[in-house]
């Protein structure tokens, strides 16, 4: 989920529509609010419930909201405002940046809410095998690159 909230935000859609909030917002606090209303607010929603769901938040669902603000910000929030200014990272490096803010936010939610070992078990091997997976697909990226280029030199 972070990973495509990342990359939907620095689409050339969600740049554009970044930097008119930004620059906008301020003179037409609407735009602000429409953003916030049908991009933000959503994703909150989802993300809260989804902790709600996980974590077993049912009573807390204040925690859950704040947790889905704080994943926003913390995963989202410095790639789309440093590429909002002009300061665009290679793909590599913004995916690196994103699973190493997913990691520590999913370690402090885990010990904030005390979840019983078994979920903090479960979430660190899933973080794991989410890394294997793109450890996969960079690698298969890499091969059917090279038997492009071998098909070339083989013509």
């Amino acid at each position: 989920i972070g990973h495509l909230l990342v990359e939907n935000i620095l689409t050339p859609t969600g740049l554009a529509l970044l930097r008119l909030t930004n620059a906008e917002s301020a003179r037409m606090p609407e735009i602000g609010q429409h953003n916030v209303q049908y991009g933000q607010a959503p994703t909150l929603a989802y993300l809260a419930d989804l902790f709600r769901r996980r974590l077993h938040l049912h009573d807390h669902a204040d925690i859950a909201e704040d947790a889905a603000e704080g994943f926003l910000h913390l995963v989202v929030g410095s790639p789309a405002n440093a590429a909002a200014w002009g300061v665009i990272k290679d793909n590599d490096a913004i995916a690196r940046r994103a699973q190493l803010s997913i990691k520590i936010f999913a370690r402090g939610l885990l010990s904030v809410v005390g979840a019983p070992q078994t979920v903090i078990q479960t979430t660190h091997l899933t973080l794991e095998l989410d890394e294997m997976r793109q450890s996969i697909a960079v690698a298969e990226a890499q091969m059917f690159d090279a038997l492009k280029t071998l098909a070339k030199y083989r013509k």
